[in-house]
């Protein structure tokens, strides 16, 4: 329901706003009126001139006008979109396309059992469907830090859903693994959707999705069995949006009870991690050493 106006009761917008009693106040400065309407703006200017973002710290607007959040918003959309992609067409290029099949190594093997059993003692087999576009982004991609370093990719990015596949068969998987154990997982259903993980992706894709921990057995292991050089397509609803990964990363949208540093635009020396635009992050690093020594 929208606001009516106390003084031309019109809809739309408010006493403090309202076109018709400016004009008034115009036409009569003398007025008790026009006198009110001086003090609300002379007031409304020194709370703006002391208000201060909470993104970038600037004072004179808020989180909402913030020029450096959308500037760094619109960055990170950019070089998301260029690293999709390519991600996706190296995808592609190795075989993993549209219809692809595929077969993983569902088996957790514990550390205490590893010259005993394999990850391929239990096996799923399906065919790739789609895309899992809320966790695709650059955040996976290895990053070159400012020394020119390779910077390994966290667990929890690799670890992330790549594409999803429809099962059409499963071994390996027995009466005794109904019982519930913590290192089981539960055998999938004919027909149903699984995800890919980073894990099994970089055992194809090495270059792509990095992993410098050693396989012990226990990571993803998976191969094609017949592969596909189809092109994938980003869908128009994930055109130029952010994961909630970026979102997250970059503190874009905090929760409002989120701390101040969670509020924050990062610090120019951390984006070394996350930032996307290298020569920029570097740039901006030297700027603030800059300024410190001075």
């Amino acid at each position: 329901m929208s606001v009516t106006c106390s003084w031309c009761y019109k809809r739309g917008h408010n006493r403090t706003g309202c076109p018709e009693r400016k004009k008034f106040c115009a036409a009569n400065p003398d007025t008790y009126e026009a006198q009110t309407l001086r003090a609300e703006q002379a007031a409304r200017q020194y709370s703006v001139s002391k208000r201060s973002c909470t993104y970038c710290g600037e004072k004179g607007h808020n989180r909402r006008g913030c020029t450096a959040l959308k500037e760094d918003k619109a960055l990170v959309i950019k070089k998301n979109n260029e690293y999709r992609n390519r991600f996706i067409s190296k995808l592609s290029e190795n075989g993993l396309g549209p219809g692809a099949l595929v077969c993983y190594g569902a088996h957790e093997v514990h550390s205490s059992r590893r010259d005993e059993e394999s990850i391929w003692d239990k096996a799923v087999t399906m065919v790739l469907t789609n895309i899992s576009w809320v966790d695709i982004d650059f955040l996976q991609a290895p990053v070159i830090k400012a020394d020119g370093d390779l910077l390994q990719n966290s667990f929890r990015y690799i670890g992330r859903k790549v594409a999803w596949g429809r099962v059409l068969k499963t071994t390996g998987w027995c009466n005794e693994d109904e019982k519930a154990y913590w290192h089981r997982k539960a055998e999938p259903a004919q027909n149903s959707l699984q995800p890919l993980i980073g894990y099994e992706v970089s055992c194809i894709m090495p270059d792509e999705l990095p992993v410098s921990f050693e396989r012990n057995c226990g990571q993803g292991d998976m191969k094609i069995l017949a592969p596909s050089y189809k092109s994938w397509s980003i869908p128009e609803k994930y055109e130029n949006k952010l994961t909630d990964h970026l979102v997250g990363a970059f503190n874009f949208s905090p929760k409002s009870n989120a701390h101040d540093w969670e509020k924050r635009q990062m610090h120019r020396g951390e984006w070394v991690w996350l930032y996307p635009d290298r020569d920029r992050c570097v740039q901006a690093w030297h700027k603030e050493r800059e300024k410190q020594s001075a």
